[in-house]
């Protein structure tokens, strides 16, 4: 694949358990092999600083040799397991929601692997404000060694595609570390283990490439080169609008109303926002499930001045005020009034009904009566009182 790719490959060693050296792997090793999670910290803080700027050197080496760009990749046995685990601590996730199968396991094997992980976290206590904590107690060296690269990226301004899962939890831990590193980071491809789509959106990086892949080793970056080879193919040699004498596209714009449980708006972007979530089933035939969802939309949730606007985890304020996007928003597909009422039209006909009973509406009358019905059943569902006193207001609604 690198071949293809017209990529050169450098394989490092990080520290692997009882490797002789061999011709052409560069030999950057911290210590033979980690320790194990399960019963104590994988490595020193030392050697995690250490890994961190092997990783970063790396770069730099690379950037004099006039490379214009990085992928990552590691190669390892149960290291899912090791990015889970930090993983988890990162996002503030339930470490069994976020676990997936890696290469293949079993049901047994998978359980297993949770247990080891929930073990590996109680028995170390690692430190969320302290990526450092965090990645000597659970991680690896390879994913050390890749958070180093990132950095190294930033620092040393070549650009770094991530690969898989593991890929991403280094570079999450790169952001956490020093959140300009992110704008050297570049997105390959969403990995199909359950965390790979939450560190993507914790990053605020969006994939090219969605094919339920879970090899690792550096394969998903690879197979994003020849889009960005193609991609500035059309950036430097296409024609224009202009040249064509065409008028260009304007990009649609505004704002509209929420379903006014909280006070916030949505303002239509140009570009697709895209969130994920997960979560683990409690209760009924699916209790213990990890259920994921994904939403992409052109617009972006605002808080209105003054008003205050959080999704509260873990004792920390989220939401809009990190500008992610939540919500659900209804596209305007029928806009045209025409198609709205023809379609209307065609469905009373089928259902029997008699047209006088119908009243058009535009789209947007439509909208807010659904989200006006869809507020009022939350509302009903929910305890509002205890709402707002988590977000530390009086409900205003209260009956005196």
């Amino acid at each position: 694949m690198a071949r293809r790719a017209n990529c050169k490959l450098i394989p490092v060693d990080m520290g692997i358990k009882d490797f002789s050296p061999q011709p052409g792997v560069l030999n950057r090793r911290v210590a033979n092999g980690t320790g194990d999670i399960s019963k104590g910290p994988a490595m020193t803080r030392e050697q995690a600083e250490q890994a961190i700027l092997a990783g970063a050197l790396l770069v730099k080496d690379c950037k004099e040799q006039d490379v214009s760009l990085l992928a990552t990749g590691e190669m390892g046995i149960g290291n899912t397991t090791t990015a889970s685990a930090v993983a988890s601590v990162l996002l503030g996730c339930d470490p069994e929601a976020i676990t997936g199968r890696g290469a293949g396991l079993s049901d047994e094997g998978l359980a297993r692997k949770k247990a080891a992980i929930c073990r590996a976290i109680q028995i170390n206590q690692p430190n969320p404000a302290d990526p450092l904590d965090m990645l000597a107690k659970l991680g690896g060296f390879d994913i050390a060694g890749m958070c180093g690269a990132f950095l190294g990226g930033a620092a040393f301004r070549v650009p770094v595609l991530m690969d898989g899962v593991i890929s991403a939890a280094a570079a999450l831990l790169a952001v956490r570390l020093c959140s300009d590193a992110g704008k050297a980071i570049l997105a390959s491809h969403v990995s199909a283990e359950p965390a790979g789509a939450l560190l993507l959106n914790a990053l605020d990086k969006h994939p090219l490439i969605t094919a339920g892949l879970r090899l690792g080793e550096g394969t998903g970056a690879l197979a994003a080169m020849p889009l960005l080879d193609m991609a500035q193919a059309v950036y430097e040699e296409s024609n224009t609008f202009e040249n064509y004498g065409m008028e260009a596209y304007q990009p649609q714009a505004g704002a509209m109303r929420g379903m006014g449980l909280l006070p916030c708006e949505t303002e239509f972007t140009p570009s697709k926002a895209r969130t994920c979530t997960a979560a683990k089933v409690l209760t009924g035939p699916f209790a213990g499930a990890t259920m994921e969802g994904y939403e992409i939309h052109m617009g972006r949730t605002k808080r209105l001045a003054g008003q205050p606007l959080c999704r509260l985890e873990n004792g920390q304020e989220e939401g809009a005020l990190q500008g992610n996007v939540f919500g659900t928003y209804l596209h305007g597909l029928f806009d045209e009034g025409s198609l709205t009422e023809a379609l209307a039209s065609w469905l009373l006909a089928r259902k029997g009904i008699a047209q006088e009973a119908f009243r058009p509406q535009s789209h947007r009358e439509y909208q807010q009566s659904q989200y006006d019905l869809l507020a009022d059943a939350v509302r009903a569902s929910l305890d509002l009182d205890a709402v707002y006193q988590v977000m530390g207001l009086a409900n205003p609604n209260q009956k005196k």
